[in-house]
Parts: structure tokens; C-alpha cells; sequence
């Protein structure tokens, strides 16, 4: 199974303004169309409450599991879509029931932490948009890790100045 991150974040690297700031519409149309084309590849998607409740008409035809500590355990709504508390489920039993070899961890924040703590993340693909917000949520704040990549390519994808990044994990 490979796992790996999709990511937008600004200059100052944010993914967001704020946990009620619930919109993409500060990324590029070229990032949007890269996160499409990942997720066409991807057998599972697993993403936090907020990113579901953003994009939950485009993820509903995907095989989703849906991070939340509101329910303890794994509840199934219908055959693609999982809500589970990962502190209370075997997660990659889940993924393993859903036979997924290529997992997209979409986020939020605790999502990425999670898949990083948990040390799942093989590729990491981050677009990074020229903006600036200065205050906002990081890629990720917490955790006491220390994982290594290595940089696979660099690629400017629009006019504006919007660079998409991919790593892979870095061979120890």
C-alpha cells in the first residue's frame, strides 16, 4: 500500500485562515486540477470532518473514510463512506477491507499529523500558492517526529507563480 499527502498551503505555509475559514477558493485552478487527477489514482481517501464537509459532493464517489471523534469506533453509512475515530479503529484494516493500494490523505491538519505520527506517508505532493495569509492553521503543528524526504520534482504550474513540490520518503 502507498500512502501519500495532497496539500495546498501558502507562502507562509498555511492550509488555511482559520477552522471557519471553509473555502479552496484561494487555490489556483492548476492545483485544483492536480488534486483531481491524485484523487482519480486513489483506491481510499481519508480526510478530517471540515475537509468532508468542504468538498462533500466531489469525495461522495470515492472511497472515503471521514476522521472524527464524534463517533467512537467506525460507523458505515453506505458502502464507500466510513466515519471513524482513529484513536478507537485499526485503520489500515479498514483500508485493507476496502483493498486500497493507493491512499490520498487529503486533511485537515490532524489528518496529516495522524498519517505522519503514525509514519504511513510515502510521497507528499504540496502545492504552494503565492500568498500570504500571516495568521492561520499550519500543514501541521504538533507532533514529535522526525521523518525525511527527498525531492522528486519542482514544477511552476501556472503563470502566477504557484509551485507544485513532490517528495518521496527518503531511503534511511
Amino acid at each position: 500500500m502507498t500512502c501519500f499527502v495532497l496539500a495546498a498551503m501558502t507562502l507562509d505555509g498555511k492550509i488555511s485562515k482559520s477552522s471557519s475559514f471553509l473555502t479552496t477558493e484561494w487555490t489556483s485552478e492548476e492545483d485544483f486540477l492536480f488534486m483531481r487527477s491524485k484523487l482519480d489514482v486513489s483506491d481510499a481517501v481519508i480526510v478530517g470532518r471540515a475537509t468532508y464537509d468542504l468538498a462533500k459532493e466531489p469525495l461522495s464517489v470515492r472511497n472515503l473514510l471521514v476522521f472524527t471523534q464524534s463517533v467512537s469506533g467506525i460507523q458505515r453509512e453506505h458502502g464507500r463512506l466510513a466515519w471513524m475515530n482513529p484513536a478507537g479503529v485499526d485503520v489500515m484494516a479498514e483500508l485493507k477491507r476496502l483493498g486500497a493500494e493507493r491512499v490520498c490523505i487529503l486533511g485537515g491538519r490532524a489528518v496529516y499529523e495522524w498519517a505522519f505520527e503514525q509514519d504511513l506517508v510515502d510521497e507528499v505532493y504540496l502545492t504552494i500558492e503565492p500568498l500570504v495569509f500571516g495568521k492561520g492553521i499550519s500543514l501541521m503543528d504538533h507532533g514529535d517526529y522526525l521523518k525525511r524526504f527527498s525531492l522528486k520534482s519542482v514544477e511552476q504550474i501556472n503563470d502566477s507563480g504557484t509551485v507544485l513540490l513532490q517528495y518521496s520518503r527518503a531511503l534511511t
